[in-house]
């Protein structure tokens, strides 16, 4: 009977994440409103200082400075996972503005902009799968299983802006 419990679960959890996967990248985003000037004042360098924090030195360095049982490095962990998941939101936030820029950037184009719109597509499908397995990292992250990498998350964001940047002079 366990082997059975056990050959159900092995089939059905990666047929239930696959599901929550696809069900994410068909969903359309909850787009902000076009600003025209936010992607003139939007910045990379926003994202920098989320390398330090990604940086397990400080962990193990509380830990050896309080001491078994003290908590602090428990304590820094949990603040850690919160700014991440906030990182998180704020990179989605951001990328779906950068999308919705080079939609209408390539709308209001005086010349047809079809690798525009591919590049779009290409970095929207690379940025939603990155932006899943980054999720599921900081929640197996938080139970103290590996570590988590969000460069795969920041790097289509980071071509994205620099494809809208001297185009967006130009319309």
């Amino acid at each position: 009977m366990a082997i059975l419990w056990l050959g159900a679960a092995v089939f059905l959890l990666p047929a239930v994440a696959f599901t929550y996967l696809l069900r994410q990248l068909l969903a359309r985003p909850n787009l902000p409103e076009f600003e025209s000037g936010w992607l003139d004042r939007f910045s990379m360098r926003k994202y920098a200082p989320m390398e330090r924090l990604l940086d397990d030195r400080d962990l193990t360095f509380a830990g050896a400075l309080a001491g078994p049982g003290q908590g602090i490095a428990g304590k820094l962990q949990r603040d850690r996972q919160r700014i991440r998941r906030a990182y998180l939101r704020s990179l989605r936030r951001d990328f779906n503005r950068l999308c919705l820029a080079g939609r209408v950037i390539a709308l209001y184009s005086s010349e047809d902009r079809p690798e525009l719109t591919k590049e779009l597509l290409r970095l929207q499908i690379s940025f939603n799968i990155a932006f899943q397995l980054a999720r599921i990292q900081v929640v197996f992250g938080s139970l103290g299983f590996g570590s988590v990498d969000l460069t795969r998350v920041v790097r289509p964001l980071a071509i994205l802006h620099a494809q809208l940047t001297p185009t967006a002079a130009t319309v």
